[in-house]
């Protein structure tokens, strides 16, 4: 038999119909065996947190109407969450192939060949495959989304316009993809169907103003409305720049061949192509614009997650439809053989399907911060925390205890007020500190290591360097006590393994935006993925900071540490220099310049520097006492995780 022939009969067997539903039932069946098989989930903290509500949504209520919780996921999910995690697994895993069907319906309604293709590229997309067996409220967005643009195609305007009122009740940003799909409906003339794309949302604002009493609860209550960049900012073309790693490289070859002839045909026939513009590529570029810029200007609290991308995978998998037709299409011509399109047709599906079993674990293990907080939790076990009421920031934490988070009479989330929340807490309870939640409510861990209040247990990190919004990640137990200062000394030799007894004048990591220092030379150093002060010819003294000594009770003779991290960008005549001076009656005392080197220079990489500098003993209480670095020599560094202390007990 041909080659030609076999392909032939392949495609004779295949008929549309059934490929549909062999390709549905495959990929439900394959995804069902990994959730079997996995004990771990996508998602990581924000996973727990959603699933903590719609598992306890029948018990409590009112999460039915928390905008925390998500309205809408919290009540199609909550029957699947009665059933535990993987049971909120299983309806991400409906919901997303549900998703994947709509978009190639998508693709059938805009008379693109071979539609069949948008099912395979939405579910193997990695960001959206791996995002299957998280919490994240992601993929009912994304199948809301999608069904919208179905129904518009379908001319069911009334039915598509209610669709789209509940998508900002998923997930908040959902608010701007309304004003898209109401652009479509003034091309088609039906304006008034534009009023009821309020409707999910007045529905909601109506129930929950005689049930919480606020008629704009979904305003007042939304804590992205109120505050701005607690998690920090980086740069604008960040989701472009990762996108090859959570869209797939084949994906993106194919998206970009199907948008630019999209683009092409648009400017040819802008009639034909006025659908897919309005319905497919307008929300794909707005959602991606609107995530792009909130995590570089800092609004909405974005946190620059991958994550947030497999909202707008169908969009995707429908224009690269078009892209991965003419990438087949493209081997016909070349070679001038019918079979080698087909052949290289199923090669492009190959090479999608497979490039999520590359990219991701599968089965689905746990991040490696959940590992951390799980081994942390395995140990409160051996030690029988049940004695003691725990106090927490990360939800991970009760899940990892079999707790539930919202039984203040086991555990409670610290939210407010935290700075001075170990007062308020009761003797025998536990702390347990984490270095993502806590920084972000402004509580160092050096904080919480001078608190006499607390009584140091035990440190948890990971084997390898593992970092969170610029900084390393670890998680703390500390237990509350009776005040004693005798503890400080104990608690000091856990964290640090040392007698000596710090406390910090200043600490920045340039990721959260109250860190002001300098604000204007912040930079983002893309390959390290962190945020970070650039120093370069533009300004010599950088971090400039006065203390004055009269009010810092230190022990003689003034010892300093500094610790920071730096990465050399060019070649270098004289290393940078660090500052000390103290003045006293407007007249220099002491002066001191440390050489900021390490012992290999490398450029580019990242190196830490930690030093400690003892002044003379003759600098009293009294002065003035100043630290900067000094850039003499006008060459490019980047600066992070800057800290500086004093010892003020031996």
């Amino acid at each position: 038999m041909k080659i030609s022939d076999i392909f032939r009969s392949l495609n004779g067997y295949f008929i549309e119909k059934r490929f549909v539903l062999l390709t549905v039932s495959s990929i439900f069946a394959l995804f069902l065996i990994v959730l079997f098989l996995s004990n771990g989930f996508a998602g990581g903290a924000e996973s727990i947190g959603n699933f903590n509500y719609t598992h306890f949504a029948f018990k409590t209520p009112k999460f039915f109407l928390d905008i925390l919780a998500k309205p809408v996921f919290t009540l199609l999910s909550a029957p699947f969450a009665i059933f535990g995690l993987k049971g909120l697994q299983l309806f991400n895993i409906l919901v997303g192939i549900a998703a994947g069907y709509l978009s190639y319906l998508v693709a059938k309604e805009l008379k693109m060949k071979q539609p069949i293709l948008a099912i395979i590229l939405c579910s193997f997309t990695p960001v959206f495959a791996y995002n299957l067996f998280s919490g994240l409220a992601e993929i009912l967005f994304a199948f809301v989304a999608i069904l919208t643009s179905y129904l518009l195609l379908k001319n069911r305007y009334t039915i598509a316009s209610i669709v789209v009122s509940f998508l900002p009740l998923i997930r908040t940003e959902g608010i701007f993809l309304i004003p898209i799909f109401a652009i479509f409906l003034i091309y088609r003339k039906q304006y008034w169907h534009i009023l009821l794309m309020l409707t999910g949302i007045l529905a909601y604002s109506i129930i929950g103003g005689f049930v919480n009493h606020d008629f704009f609860w979904l305003i007042n209550q939304n804590p992205f409305f109120r505050t701005t960049g607690i998690y920090g900012t980086g740069s604008f073309f960040q989701f472009v720049k990762r996108s090859p790693g959570f869209f797939g490289i084949p994906n993106e070859i194919f998206y970009v061949m199907g948008f630019v002839a999209g683009i092409t045909l648009f400017l040819r026939d802008k009639k034909a192509l006025i659908l897919e513009f309005l319905l497919v590529f307008l929300p794909f570029l707005t959602y991606f614009f609107i995530h792009s810029f909130m995590w570089w200007s800092g609004i909405g609290n974005s946190q620059g997650n991958n994550n947030y991308m497999a909202a707008i995978v169908p969009f995707m998998a429908v224009m690269s439809t078009r892209g991965l037709t003419l990438f087949s299409l493209m081997f016909e011509i070349i070679f001038k053989r019918a079979w080698v399109k087909t052949a290289a047709l199923y090669i492009g599906i190959l090479s999608v399907i497979h490039i999520p079993f590359v990219v991701q674990n599968y089965p689905v293990s746990s991040d490696p911060y959940t590992r951390v907080i799980e081994h942390a939790s395995n140990w409160l076990k051996q030690e029988d925390f049940r004695k003691s009421k725990v106090y927490f920031m990360d939800a991970t934490f009760p899940y990892m205890l079999g707790l539930n988070p919202f039984d203040e009479s086991k555990c409670k989330r610290i939210a407010n007020n935290p700075e001075d929340f170990s007062k308020n807490i009761e003797v025998g309870s536990l702390v347990l500190y984490d270095e993502r939640f806590f920084p972000i409510e402004k509580v160092e861990f050096d904080s919480l290591v001078n608190n006499h209040n607390l009584e140091l247990q035990k440190i948890f990190e990971f084997d390898r360097s593992l970092r969170v919004y610029g900084r390393d990640y670890r998680v703390a137990i500390f237990k509350r006590i009776k005040p004693d200062s005798l503890v400080l000394t104990q608690n000091r030799m856990v964290a640090y393994g040392s007698k000596e007894q710090f406390k910090s004048l200043v600490f920045y990591d340039f990721e959260r935006r109250y860190n002001k220092a300098d604000s204007l030379y912040f930079a983002f150093d893309d390959k390290y993925d962190t945020k970070c002060l650039r120093i370069d010819s533009s300004k010599e003294k950088h971090l400039e900071s006065e203390f004055d000594l009269s009010t810092i009770s230190f022990e003689k003779p003034l010892e300093l540490y500094l610790k920071l991290k730096i990465c050399f960008k060019d070649t270098l005549n004289k290393p940078l220099l660090y500052v000390v001076e103290v003045n006293k009656d407007n007249k220099q005392v002491y002066r001191d310049e440390i050489l900021l080197e390490p012992k290999i220079i490398s450029l580019n990489n990242w190196s830490n520097l930690e030093y400690k500098i003892n002044l003379p003993a003759e600098i009293s209480f009294n002065g003035i006492l100043k630290l900067y670095i000094l850039n003499r020599n006008k060459s490019t560094y980047l600066i992070d995780d800057y800290q500086v202390g004093y010892c003020f007990k031996r």
